[in-house]
């Protein structure tokens, strides 16, 4: 079953259990989180590893704001199994190529100009939210 406009997100989650009665979820959705060492399990070594990269970077003057959370640095860690010297060069190529493209100042820069004729061609509003929290999209 899928999600219905007007049904819980917990009813679409249910599964069927082998008698095919529907079972409750088996646990929460994933939801972002502060604290990576319980939603990942991260030692003691790699909590002190996350630190230190991130006293690092700021040391070196890299350190931006899209990195303050310790899911961003955790993917970094756990893409080059919690090598410390393979994670921080990983870290400094990303940041590298963000900058060169202009990644982080894009949206600050970037303007639409044709925007009012794309209007007026193709009609379309964002309208509220739905019981659920969702965004409510009108096509005319």
């Amino acid at each position: 079953g899928g999600l219905s406009a007007v049904g819980s997100p917990s009813r679409a989650l249910r599964r069927r259990s082998s008698s095919g009665a529907r079972a409750e979820p088996t646990g929460p959705p994933h939801a972002v989180d502060d604290r990576v060492d319980v939603c990942y399990g991260e030692t003691a070594e790699q909590i002190k590893m996350r630190h230190r990269l991130r006293e690092q970077l700021a040391e070196e003057g890299l350190y931006q704001p899209w990195l303050d959370n310790n899911h961003a640095l955790m993917r970094f860690m756990r893409a080059r199994q919690f090598h410390y010297d393979k994670a921080l060069a990983m870290l400094r190529a990303c940041l590298e190529w963000r900058r060169s493209r202009g990644v982080d100042t894009f949206l600050s820069t970037w303007a639409f100009h044709e925007r009012l004729a794309v209007k007026r061609c193709y009609q379309y509003s964002h309208h509220r939210t739905d019981r659920l929290g969702r965004g409510v999209y009108i096509e005319r």
